[in-house]
């Protein structure tokens, strides 16, 4: 089974959130689901302070469960019972407290499906993931395991079917690790090659990258970004 695992950290002008993303293949069909289906409109939700009941078809598990019976399958109960252990930390700015908020609740299994309620204060922080991949592509990000693969492909996904070039520099700017690696060689071995081996492994881009070298040194990455065919 594959499983993806880091903490994702977003950053807003009040608070900080933080939460683990481990998803199994079964989560990662919710959880993609659940990001197609949080839209602006939702912000009412948040208004209200009501949670957003979301019902996911028996269809949608098909493949991986080989049937479409969700009552007692028990991989399905694993994966309610994975749902309902799972919360994000708010840590608020002001006063320095952090509030622990449980994800999802209220699951049932039913002929008609897995129905969950999304929490209401989850609503921003997905439209704020939403719009750091668009063109649906947070499908994609949340399959990547590392930051470094999902930085690099939220800088790249901006360039498709097109030829950048950026020193190694700005690049750890752009993926916010400035501060790491000063020598390119573990840059390039720790960074560069396992991302783009998991972009390309898992995403809907197909990248390369070519060293520009100036005395002996590489001044340049030059990446060839192309919407991949599978």
């Amino acid at each position: 089974m594959h499983t993806a695992r880091r903490t994702i950290v977003q950053y807003f002008n009040d608070f900080t959130i933080e939460h683990q993303c481990n998803y199994s293949n079964l989560e990662l069909i919710v959880v993609s689901q659940i990001l197609d289906n949080i839209t602006a409109e939702d912000i009412k939700f948040v208004n209200n302070q009501t949670n957003k009941t979301i019902v996911l078809p028996p269809s949608l598990f098909v493949t991986s469960i080989k049937s479409e019976n969700l009552i007692a399958n028990p991989a399905i109960i694993q994966l309610t019972d994975s749902l309902i252990s799972r919360y994000t930390v708010i840590k608020h700015h002001q006063d320095g407290l952090n509030e622990y908020i449980p994800n999802f609740c209220n699951l049932q299994l039913t002929l008609n499906g897995l129905s969950l309620d999304v929490n209401y204060k989850l609503i921003p922080i997905i439209l704020d993931a939403k719009s750091k991949h668009p063109q649906g592509r947070w499908n994609y990000a949340i399959r990547l395991n590392s930051n470094n693969a999902t930085a690099l492909y939220k800088v790249l996904q901006n360039f498709v079917n097109q030829t950048i070039s950026i020193t190694p520099n700005e690049l750890k700017e752009q993926i916010s690790i400035q501060d790491h690696y000063p020598r390119y060689g573990n840059f390039k071995q720790r960074v560069i090659i396992p991302a783009l081996a998991e972009i390309n492994g898992k995403t809907d881009l197909e990248v390369s990258c070519t060293e520009i070298f100036e005395q002996r040194k590489v001044k340049l990455l030059r990446f060839e970004i192309a919407q991949s065919i599978n």
